[in-house]
């Protein structure tokens, strides 16, 4: 139900002046922006649960300051870095630490594909790898319908995508910088990615199916898209939402 009502002039002047004095909104930037608060237009501030670090993680931050980047795991929508769009300069040492922990993040994290952007870095590099047991995790009729292979480790520096099949797949997708949503998305059959392995050799490698909608999905990742972008907005969901429902019930 949607409720509305006119907003006098000191309400709007309100609004001019204090920018998060709208419905879930808070600027950094906003002299009311303070931890906890949130300002609804004409209405006093009311709360909004935040987590808050505990005693230990608060000691070890003023210890040792603040993560710095590669972090060991994928940070989440929101973070700068994943909307920003790399240079295509990726040379020197500074890859092969860059590697190792995204190779580290990606088996940490048991996913199938990690960019750089995702553990904050802005390079443009990507790993990917579809073990055997991601395959056996599935019943043989999905990975036909995906089109599922083992993929072994493959790294690629300054990658660039040229489209071999355009027939649109659409299937779902989902993201650890996007934890517990989930969407159809429409991607290329087959492509062909071109760039540098992890020792700066020229690497060219076509593929299709499931590996090929990887592939895009992590690219799309270095060029600061991420697959809300691109999904069919009905498909979107929370994977969730049984659990949550048999919690409301209760």
């Amino acid at each position: 139900m949607f409720r509305t009502r006119a907003l006098s002039s000191l309400q709007l002047l309100r609004g001019a002046l204090f920018p998060c004095a709208r419905p879930g909104l808070v600027h950094a930037q906003c002299p009311c922006a303070r931890p906890g608060l949130v300002h609804a237009l004409g209405g006093p501030a009311r709360r909004y649960r935040v987590e808050q670090r505990s005693y230990w993680q608060a000691l070890r931050r003023r210890l040792l300051g603040p993560p710095e980047p590669p972090y060991r795991r994928p940070c989440l929508v929101g973070t700068p870095v994943l909307r920003a769009v790399p240079a295509d300069q990726v040379r020197g040492p500074e890859v092969q630490r860059l590697v190792h922990a995204l190779v580290a993040a990606l088996r940490r994290a048991d996913a199938v594909g990690l960019s750089a952007p995702q553990l904050g870095v802005a390079l443009r590099v990507l790993v990917l790898e579809v073990p055997e047991r991601v395959l056996e995790a599935e019943n043989a009729r999905v990975r036909e319908a995906r089109d599922m292979v083992a993929v072994p480790l493959r790294v690629i520096v300054n990658p660039r995508i040229r489209v071999v099949d355009p027939r649109p797949v659409l299937l779902p997708e989902a993201c650890h910088s996007l934890p517990g949503i989930a969407a159809c998305v429409a991607r290329h059959r087959a492509v062909e990615v071109t760039g540098l392995d992890e020792q700066g050799q020229p690497l060219r490698w076509t593929v299709s199916g499931w590996t090929a909608r990887i592939l895009q999905h992590e690219v799309d990742h270095l060029d600061g898209r991420l697959f809300i972008d691109l999904m069919d907005s009905r498909t979107f969901q929370n994977l969730r939402w049984q659990e949550a429902l048999e919690r409301a019930s209760w």
